[in-house]
């Protein structure tokens, strides 16, 4: 059973981002924070599932803004991130140490890569791990993406560009 103080933040409230949370309501108990520059977005995610504004120390915090705009986004992320903080990027194209960078501190990244059929549960999701990452991180944003279906560890984070490529668009 999940802590109902499990506290994950979003960064972005898109369609994926949506149906993650969806995910997660349906697993458990999490509170919910959230940053998106799209006022009705936000106005939903307060009504469903009763987001706060983005605040400190979340204990995940899932990048699921556009490639494009992340590094805009990343700066809103100042004095959020805690060390016991997992970043579990949904981004496609976004490298690792691109995001480390942005973030501008060392701290436990997860790169994933979920299908469209996430957005009804019945996706899956390669994630990889940065060294950072703890066991109970590791088990976190495994929890986050079983939400929306399978989950797949990979050794390498160059392993994500295949995924995409056979299984990210395949279903689209």
């Amino acid at each position: 059973m999940n802590s109902p103080l499990t506290h994950i933040a979003f960064l972005g409230a898109g369609n994926m981002a949506t149906a993650i949370a969806q995910g997660l309501v349906a697993q458990g108990c999490y509170a919910f924070s959230v940053a998106d520059t799209h006022a009705p977005a936000l106005n939903r995610w307060r009504n469903e599932f009763a987001a706060t504004a983005l605040q400190g120390s979340p204990d995940a915090i899932v990048l699921a803004v556009k490639p494009q705009q992340f590094l805009e986004a990343a700066q809103s992320l100042t004095g959020v991130l805690a060390p016991h903080t997992v970043v579990i990027s949904i981004m496609a194209g976004i490298p690792i140490a691109r995001i480390a960078a942005a973030l501008g501190q060392q701290c436990a990244i997860v790169r994933t890569m979920p299908n469209t059929p996430a957005r009804i549960a019945q996706g899956i999701t390669g994630l990889f791990a940065t060294a950072q990452c703890s066991a109970e991180q590791t088990a976190l944003a495994t929890r986050v993406m079983a939400s929306i279906g399978q989950t797949v560890w990979l050794d390498s984070e160059i392993q994500l560009d295949a995924v995409t490529a056979v299984s990210g668009s395949g279903p689209a």
